[in-house]
Parts: C-alpha cells; sequence; structure tokens
C-alpha cells in the first residue's frame, strides 16, 4: 500500500511540477547574423556532422553552397517556369500547417513530383520580410519555397545527390572503412540555389528565422541563440 502511495505521489509530482519556460525572444537584429553561421547551423543538424574536423566540415559546407549557384545558374527563369519545365506540380494549400513543434512552410514529394506551398506561412514570411526591409522584390515568398524544393527535385534526380558527394567515415580498422553521406547538405544546397534563383539578398533561412519570432517566439530564441555561437 505504501509503496502504491508513494508511486502515486511521483506520478502527481512529475505531473504538476512546473515546466522550463521558453527562452525569452532575442533583442538583437537577425540581418546581422552571417549566411556562413546558417550554413553551419545547418550542418552541426546532421547525425554525422560530430566526426568530420572543422576544415572538414567548412570544405563539404562549400561544396554544397557551390553546387546550389551552379544548378541555378543552369536553370535561370521563375521557379514558376522551372516547375513547369521539370514536369513538377506547384499546388497552395490554405490550411493549417504547424503541426506541434514542427511548422511547415513548403513540402517536395517524389512520385509524383510535387510541391506543396503554405499559403499561411508565405503570408507570414511576407509580413517578417516587410517588417524587418528584407527587400524579396522581383520574387514572393512562395518564389523563395519552391525553389529551395526544386532543387531537391533537381538533388534526386542526379546519379550522385549532394548528400553523397562528401562523406563522413564511420567505422575505420586497417584498411575497413565504412562511410556515410551527410544529408544536410541537400539543405545547405537547396537554401543556396533558392537564393541564386531569386535574387534573394540573404541567406533563406533568414526568413525562416524572422517568421518564428512571430509564430514561437521561443524557437526562434533557441535557434537565434545556436546562430550567434556559429
Amino acid at each position: 500500500m505504501l509503496s502504491r502511495l508513494r508511486e502515486w505521489s511521483a506520478q502527481r509530482a512529475a505531473r504538476y511540477a512546473p515546466r522550463p519556460s521558453d527562452p525569452p525572444p532575442s533583442d538583437g537584429d537577425p540581418r546581422d547574423i552571417p549566411s556562413a553561421a546558417f550554413d553551419r547551423h545547418l550542418f552541426a543538424a546532421d547525425p554525422q556532422a560530430h566526426r568530420l574536423g572543422r576544415a572538414e566540415a567548412d570544405a563539404a559546407i562549400a561544396l554544397a553552397v557551390a553546387d546550389g549557384h551552379a544548378l541555378a545558374a543552369q536553370h535561370a527563369g521563375t521557379p514558376q517556369a522551372l516547375a513547369a519545365r521539370l514536369g513538377v506540380g506547384v499546388e497552395t494549400v490554405p490550411g493549417n500547417n504547424r503541426f506541434g513543434t514542427v511548422f511547415q512552410f513548403a513540402e517536395y514529394a517524389a512520385k509524383p513530383p510535387h510541391v506543396l506551398i503554405y499559403q499561411h506561412a508565405m503570408d507570414t514570411v511576407g509580413e517578417a520580410a516587410a517588417r524587418y526591409a528584407i527587400p524579396l522584390l522581383p520574387a514572393r515568398p512562395e518564389d523563395v519555397y519552391l525553389a529551395h524544393e526544386l532543387y531537391h527535385h533537381l538533388d534526386q534526380q542526379r546519379p550522385i545527390p549532394i548528400s553523397r558527394a562528401a562523406r563522413a567515415t564511420t567505422f575505420a580498422l586497417g584498411p575497413l572503412r565504412l562511410t556515410s553521406g551527410l544529408h544536410t547538405l541537400a539543405e545547405i544546397g537547396a537554401c543556396s540555389f533558392a537564393a541564386a534563383l531569386t535574387g534573394l539578398p540573404c541567406h533563406t533561412r533568414l526568413l525562416d528565422l524572422i517568421a518564428l519570432r512571430t509564430i514561437a517566439p521561443g524557437a526562434a530564441a533557441a535557434m537565434e541563440a545556436a546562430l550567434r555561437r556559429r
């Protein structure tokens, strides 16, 4: 009986214990965060990132950034025209695009090739860009996020996607060496491609950050704190 009472008391205490609050919104100007910090922040999320030294990581990031620029140079034109040429369907979804702590701006599906654009997110990005005086014209938020997803389509059509262009060693024993690709390189390449294709004068992840300052200030503050440590 006593053990049951202790168990119930522990469960109740855990249920009603005060939870840590979200960090306060940052007061800094997000526009002063360098593009390299956004790329390193993306790269650090890769499960294999810790296996590379700083020089190796920087080389892998530079490879993905250069790939995004090169692909944009090969596919000049508007993202909508490029989607039509590639046979990628584009649909704008007016409904909710927030699932718990995940906030989606757009997403790509390969079969069939299709991009969903979340209108509420685009409206939020547009308002935030105006508030922070980030020039988007002649592009719109929809153009930037569509271009981002089109990079993923182009990347997946290649014999060697960017995630396999640089590799991390996961196991080594004498001459035996096992390696793994770096999946976040595709995100870095997509950001580079979208900015180059649309003429955006900043890193595309800055748009994510300023939108999150409105949608989820705590998440934005945590992201910005991590970015400023890069």
